[in-house]
């Protein structure tokens, strides 16, 4: 199970405003919040949506190079939660840069103050970490019987109107090796965004006409994990616009001929690189969903 958190473009801009504020005042102090979240779930990821942010009233925190909350903010965080039948998600700033990691006193406020109270909502707490560059990192505390057990997310997903940004934890999802193939991309772009593209994983819904050279645009970019789904087969009609569809292809799940050609582009790149490379190794792998109706 893979788990993850995503911000709004709000709860991002309205948390971070907070938890960042006396960093952009050049005081090393640290501060917190609370905020509320929802699950989305799927085969393979957990995912906690948070949607708002609750700042601290005066008397709620105290804050001496590290912060503190006091119990009746965990009190009132805790029943908004339960009348929203929403998760809480616990946020506090630290002085460094990129993902963060936790301290004994981190570890210690979120396992043992904040995660049994938080149970009660029914939906495990998420820890979330800015550093001072503004980079978020999230886990979460899930109960295993009488004791918590620690999950950390993968990535950090932020939404907006305009805009999409990822922050990974180099840990469990660390970028893919550069490959001298896509040369070109790390230069029109830059290495940081094509680490970002290569530990993507994009979903395509229909692999006709359209959606087949979306797929192969995404391949060549290197983007990392690549799912098709579609419930089609081709027909004789689709050929005179279905990319890289053949007579000998009708009758065929679209998405196992959209398969072979990406495949085929994986192998292209193995070939320029080392015969003896699999596509597993260069960490770029191919996905197929379709429905029989």
């Amino acid at each position: 199970m893979k788990y993850e958190a995503v911000l709004t473009f709000e709860s991002d801009t309205s948390s971070k405003k907070h938890l960042l504020q006396h960093y952009q005042n050049d005081a090393l102090q640290e501060d917190l919040c609370f905020a509320l979240w929802r699950p989305s779930t799927g085969a393979e990821r957990y995912s906690a949506l948070v949607y708002q942010i609750i700042l601290p009233e005066t008397g709620d925190r105290s804050l001496h190079g590290n912060a503190s909350f006091e119990s009746k903010y965990l009190a009132r965080v805790v029943k908004a939660a339960c009348e929203s039948e929403a998760g809480i998600a616990f946020m506090h700033s630290h002085p460094g840069a990129g993902w963060q990691g936790m301290s004994s006193a981190d570890v210690e406020a979120e396992h043992d103050v904040i995660a049994y109270p938080a149970g009660v909502t029914g939906l495990p707490l998420l820890g979330m970490t800015i550093g001072s560059d503004g980079y978020w990192s999230a886990r979460f505390w899930v109960r295993d019987g009488k004791k918590m057990d620690r999950k950390e997310c993968n990535k950090v997903r932020i939404i907006g109107p305009h805009s999409y940004r990822l922050q990974f934890n180099d840990k469990l999802a660390p970028p893919k090796p550069r490959r001298d193939i896509l040369r070109r991309t790390y230069d029109t772009w830059g290495s940081n965004t094509q680490n970002d593209i290569s530990r993507m994983t994009a979903g395509i819904v229909g692999v006709g006409s359209v959606g087949c050279i979306v797929a192969e645009a995404l391949a060549r970019i290197g983007v990392g994990e690549i799912i098709l789904i579609d419930p089609d087969k081709v027909e004789k009609h689709n050929l005179d616009r279905l990319l890289y569809g053949t007579i000998k292809d009708i009758g065929r799940h679209k998405v196992k001929v959209a398969e072979r050609q990406l495949n085929s582009i994986l192998l292209l790149a193995i070939s320029k690189l080392c015969p003896c490379l699999l596509p597993s190794k260069l960490g770029q792998h191919i996905k197929v969903c379709w429905i029989v109706m």
